[in-house]
């Protein structure tokens, strides 16, 4: 596990604190196998966690649907706290905090050995500043199935969002979307999509395959307490007059520009989505 910024030298891994040259998962590892596990992303602030609940209820849900036995709230914190001491990160304004957890080491095959010690670590990186205003194209390369349990789950199976990242930057676009099997507008590689269109939010609901993001959640909640109307449908295409984001816990709310080439209506035409998307960016700090 080389190469790692020095500013975040420390990791977690199954019970201790060490350096990252340390660190080292059994070749015969689950996750790193099969992708057998889940992972969840956190952005920290100053060593804080933003959504931190959220994050770790979500972790352990996707651990028992995958039949496993998912780590307690005191590991975790604990956890937490440590590679917050260990890496000084009250010191630092924004970075990321990944924890993976996998169902560890077993045998060959896909059977699960019920003896098997899972795998529990967390790491620390740079928090990558994301643009204001994203370019996206539709990719074609890959779709998401709205029938998997994976598309639901943050699992360690990640790589319908590679290749579909893959194609988009191939193309010169900073951003992909992708269509589930039925055709219709899903969710971004790395986020959930949201329309603003005649004056109501839009977002595909999870049965169309997209996963149930925290920052979605939030964006909803607020819009609701709001008076705005929300409606999770399923989103055929976009049109050239729709204001179009991407959420995600780590970035918050991205506003495109333009999807495939084509301008979309930017967000200060939407007074509404504008007001909106402040109280949203307000609850994150």
């Amino acid at each position: 596990m080389g190469g790692v910024d020095e500013t975040y030298a420390f990791c977690w891994l199954n019970g201790r604190t060490m350096r990252h040259e340390e660190a080292h998962i059994a070749p015969n590892d689950r996750g790193f196998l099969l992708g057998d596990g889940v992972f969840e992303t956190v952005l920290l602030r100053r060593g804080q966690a933003v959504w931190w609940r959220e994050h770790v209820r979500r972790l352990q849900h996707g651990a028992q649907v995958l039949g496993m036995v998912p780590p307690g709230d005191n590991v975790l914190s604990n956890a937490f706290d440590e590679i917050v001491a260990t890496n000084n990160l009250e010191n630092i304004n924004e970075n990321v905090l990944r924890i993976t957890f996998s169902r560890g080491s077993g045998g060959r095959g896909l059977s699960a050995d019920r003896e098997h010690k899972a795998t529990l670590l967390l790491q620390v990186s740079a928090m990558v500043s994301p643009s204001d205003c994203a370019r996206a194209v539709i990719v074609e390369s890959v779709r998401r199935s709205e029938s998997s349990v994976s598309s639901r789950l943050k699992t360690l199976s990640y790589i319908d969002g590679v290749l579909a990242q893959q194609e988009a930057e191939a193309q010169g676009f900073s951003e992909a979307l992708l269509r589930n099997d039925a055709g219709r507008l899903v969710c971004g590689a790395r986020a959930n999509l949201f329309v603003w269109r005649n004056g109501e939010l839009w977002t595909p609901p999870i049965s169309e395959g997209c996963l149930p993001g925290i920052a979605r959640g939030y964006l909803l909640d607020i819009a609701r307490d709001r008076g705005v109307a929300c409606r999770e449908e399923s989103l055929e295409d976009l049109r050239a007059d729709d204001c179009v984001l991407l959420t995600n816990s780590l970035r918050g709310a991205m506003m495109l520009a333009e999807v495939g080439g084509i301008a979309l209506r930017p967000a200060d035409k939407c007074d509404d989505l504008t007001a909106l998307l402040s109280v949203f960016r307000e609850r994150m700090t």
